[in-house]
């Protein structure tokens, strides 16, 4: 039987998604250091950092999510920040891997005497 002073349905406290958040906003900042990896070839390092920080911090509230839904959620956004933050880390390696490719065929084909 309900009191008169109590509500019929208590509210529970959300989960905490603050991991999965920060995951997802990290991996997105590198996302947009990737652009200058393009024409700087050291920028290539920033967007790495964010990618490593969106990828420890993902896997935290992944397995946080996972161990203790009760009082942890936001296991699909997490997931999201691992996904971002491992292109974060690979996008910029292939640029640069591109861009030294074309510099060494730039350099072989005008050391050939073409």
């Amino acid at each position: 039987m309900i009191d008169p002073g109590q509500t019929p349905f208590q509210s529970q406290p959300s989960p905490n998604i603050v991991l999965a958040i920060v995951s997802l906003s990290l991996g997105v900042i590198g996302l947009f250091g990737i652009v200058p990896t393009l024409f700087f070839t050291l920028c290539g390092v920033i967007p790495i950092g964010f990618g490593i920080g969106a990828l420890i911090v993902g896997i935290l509230a992944k397995v946080r999510a996972k161990n203790d839904p009760k009082n942890y959620g936001g296991g699909g956004l997490a997931v999201g920040g691992i996904a971002v933050g491992a292109l974060c880390i690979v996008a910029p390696i292939l640029v640069i891997l591109v861009w030294m490719l074309f510099m060494f065929g730039i350099a072989a084909i005008s050391s050939s005497g073409r």
